[in-house]
């Protein structure tokens, strides 16, 4: 793993972009819990700046709310609510 992923990811969502982040460093966040757990904090500490491009909001949604969600569909379009 290398630092410039790293960056990359968090670039990703603080720039302002709303890139979607690469297979690669989707694969980087899903490997590594602690990054992940890192991200679902950002998230949810500032899910309101609009910073979030919907992809990597859906990928590192907490499962919980996933799983607490009844309307909740794979084809759903990701409503962020900021």
């Amino acid at each position: 793993m290398s630092n410039h992923n790293f960056g990359s990811i968090f670039q990703a969502v603080c720039d302002g972009s709303q890139r979607e982040w690469t297979d690669e460093e989707k694969a980087l966040v899903l490997s590594n819990p602690l990054l992940l757990n890192q991200l679902q904090g950002w998230l949810e500490s500032n899910l309101s700046d609009g910073c979030w491009h919907s992809a990597n909001y859906k990928l590192i949604q907490p499962k919980s709310c996933i799983a607490n969600s009844n309307t909740f569909s794979a084809d759903a379009d990701i409503h962020i609510p900021f």
